[in-house]
């Protein structure tokens, strides 16, 4: 039963390992998974051994192997956690700290006899001669998973898709059990109560862990994750070739040869799913290439045509109903009040045409920053300059482009007078103008007094530019879609918007300039009806952009 056991609890995972890796999208997760199941390995087989042999000294041997890689285990279970949920940047000193507690417990344990000191037998169930540290190693390990509850609780807090909830809840909940199980069945009973017959029920929960790890990938795509058929058929394969090694081999040369074909397998699999895998992601590239131009060609046909056919509508109209005949000018027929008032429809037509002309303008703009960003061309100049009157003169001249009465656009004066920081004054100015001209497109016209502000404040080592606004405001849902290419949202469920016009690309563009300064474009908003918050937080040092852009993990 025990051998059964740990040959399926080692199948699934080894299947488990085979499909993040080979169709998970977040690789760094994937890797994180995989050394957090092969440690596992590593627990429940050396206990399992250290079960079986007959030895002391070597069963003791076995014992110390998984005693030590157990606080590895957890340690992982921690970083994967944090992973997961995005956290690593605001939890550096809590994982540098369960590291090298983890390290201690390890080398301790795997090398001296302070925490296991000797193999014993009750009943003829293992037992275990305790060493003097062995409840600080307790105590370590409980720390690193009440630090992982803390992730957890804190991670379930954020945005993310009913979907990836739901992956991550399944994921939990086998953690929760496993968690359990341990504690009961591997410190309670054996410990304080002398029960060693249950021990192995804990090193056996982990069984649970991997079936409710292997349900969340194929129903939830945990971990970015989406089961081909053939890996689940090629996976699957190897499942069975495992239990055919384990199970269903009379001699060890048969072994051998069983396992050198299993090896053979997994080569030939892993390329065969990998060219499958580079198949599909060209061909999904090649879709996302021909909406892309499709994309361009609708933006730039609707931004540019909509404004000159106004002007040609306008000035057909004029000339029909306004504009005198040749004849009655050259009699003289035409009164000073007539010219003043045809000169000024003219104007008025011109007016509209350079409007028409900074539309086209600003959207060719929009199309070259945003190539240079797909093709890794964006290049920023830096200087040190005061940031305080550039934000200052980007928001007075988008507040001309507005009457007063249709949108409230001003710049919050600071505190301090002066705020010199190093980055590229063009771009910076770019980003502000761009987030101010997006909450201007964006105001809530039902509302009596529409307004936009605009904050510059000092946040660390910081400088970060805030533009607030008491607009339609974004569904909370809608949140992360904002700043992909081309991404405009449906506002038509206020019911108070007409189209805004724009090409989905200002939030883009705005988001590849902060990632180019080691920045992040911060989007909040209550809801509907609520107005938003755009945010810039980016260095004031170039030195520290660069540490960051080496660095964004930190």
């Amino acid at each position: 039963m025990h051998k059964l056991l740990i040959v399926v609890i080692n199948t699934i995972g080894v299947w488990l390992v085979l499909v993040v890796l080979l169709n998970g999208k977040n690789k760094r997760s994937n890797r994180l998974f995989s050394l957090m199941v092969l440690s596992m390995f590593g627990w429940v087989n050396f206990a399992f051994l250290a079960r079986v042999v007959e030895s002391s000294e070597l069963s003791t041997i076995f014992l110390k192997i998984a005693w030590f890689v157990t606080p590895i285990f957890f340690l992982l279970i921690l970083y994967f956690a944090v992973d997961i949920f995005a956290m690593r940047p605001r939890l550096g000193a809590l994982l540098k700290f369960n590291s090298i507690m983890c390290l201690t417990l390890s080398l301790v344990t795997g090398f001296t006899d302070l925490v296991i000191h000797n193999r014993v037998l009750i009943n003829d169930s293992l037992a275990i001669q305790y060493g003097k540290l062995m409840f600080p190693f307790l105590i370590g390990v409980f720390i690193i998973i009440l630090s992982t509850i803390y992730v957890v609780l804190r991670g379930f807090k954020s945005e993310m898709s009913i979907e990836e909830r739901k992956g991550i809840t399944w994921y939990v909940v086998g953690l929760l059990v496993f968690y359990i199980a341990n504690f009961v069945f591997n410190i309670s009973l054996p410990i304080f109560f002398g029960a060693t017959q249950y021990y192995y029920f804990g090193d056996y929960s982990t069984i649970i862990l991997t079936f409710v790890i292997a349900y969340s990938i194929i129903r939830y795509e945990f971990l970015g994750v989406n089961v081909l058929v053939s890996t689940f058929l090629i996976s699957t394969i190897g499942m069975f070739l495992i239990l055919d090694i384990t199970l269903l081999s009379d001699s060890i040369e048969e072994r051998l040869v069983k396992i050198f074909i299993f090896f053979m397998f997994l080569i030939v699999a892993v390329l065969l799913i990998r060219n499958i895998l580079t198949t599909i992601s060209q061909k999904e590239r090649l879709q996302q290439l021909a909406q892309e131009q499709k994309d361009i060609i609708d933006v730039m046909g609707h931004e540019i045509r909509t404004p000159l056919t106004a002007i040609v509508q306008e000035l057909n109209i004029h000339k029909k109903l306004t504009l005198p005949k040749k004849e009655d000018w050259m009699a003289g027929k035409v009164s000073p009040e007539q010219t003043q008032e045809y000169l000024e429809l003219i104007f008025e037509s011109l007016e509209t045409m350079d409007k028409a002309s900074v539309t086209a303008v600003s959207l060719v703009k929009s199309m070259l920053e945003t190539a240079r960003l797909d093709k890794n061309r964006f290049e920023l100049n830096y200087s040190k300059f005061d940031v305080i009157p550039v934000v200052r003169d980007s928001v007075e001249i988008m507040s001309k482009t507005i009457a007063p009465d249709e949108c409230k656009v001003e710049f919050v004066e600071p505190e301090f007078e002066k705020f010199e920081i190093e980055a590229d004054k063009t771009r910076i100015s770019e980003a502000v103008s761009a987030l101010v001209s997006n909450s201007i497109k964006y105001r809530d016209q039902d509302k009596s007094q529409p307004w936009v502000k605009v904050l510059v404040k000092k946040v660390g080592n910081n400088c970060q530019i805030t533009v607030k606004d008491n607009g339609i405001g974004i569904a909370k849902e809608d949140i992360s879609k904002l700043g992909r290419k081309f991404m405009r949202l449906d506002s038509r469920a206020t019911g108070n918007l007409k189209r805004p016009g724009g090409t989905g690309l200002g939030l883009y563009v705005v988001k590849g300039i902060m990632k180019h300064h080691g920045g992040k474009l911060i989007i909040e908003s209550e809801g509907h009806g609520k107005g938003s918050s755009f945010t810039i937080n980016f260095p004031t040092s170039r030195n520290d952009a660069k540490d960051i852009k080496k660095n964004p993990e930190n």
